[in-house]
């Protein structure tokens, strides 16, 4: 079973108004950190450009999970 739950949030595209650039570079990191933490024996959960809300919404209900299997 796994040791635990890797959730990895990738946000790669910005609404124009809040100045910030597209992390195109991004997807090739979030592989690699999928790839490792599998390789860790973690359950990996991608979740790709998510606004405040739905980050707020993804942690608490990763949180309200039954995490007592795990590890870590």
């Amino acid at each position: 079973s796994p040791c635990g739950i890797c959730l990895i949030i990738n946000n790669v595209d910005f609404e124009p108004a809040s100045e910030l650039k597209d992390r195109k570079g991004s997807n090739i990191d979030c592989e690699k950190m999928e790839k490792r933490f599998k390789a860790l024996n973690f359950e990996v959960i991608v979740k790709r450009n998510l606004k405040y809300k739905y980050i707020r919404h993804e942690m608490s209900s990763l949180a309200k999970r039954d995490h007592s299997a795990y590890d870590c």
